[in-house]
């Protein structure tokens, strides 16, 4: 956490807001960033066509027993 003060702004005695410290420490190396999956997930060509999205839905709908 960065060295300094919280600082309060008060309206006639009473609290209103508090400026404090940003924590700047690194976040905790389990967490997992938006490049985890790099290179593990290959897309196709045209993955995010509404030709691809028509089908995945038909797709999930199938796998859910779903009848339209």
């Amino acid at each position: 956490m960065q060295q300094g003060k919280r600082v309060f702004v008060t309206n006639h005695g009473e609290r209103v807001i508090e400026l404090a410290p940003v924590p700047s420490d690194e976040p905790p190396a389990d967490l997992r960033s938006f490049g985890m999956f790099k290179d593990q997930i290959h897309l196709p060509s045209g993955w995010g066509s509404q030709k691809a999205r028509r089908k995945t839905t038909e797709e999930v709908i199938k796998l859910m027993g779903i009848d339209r």
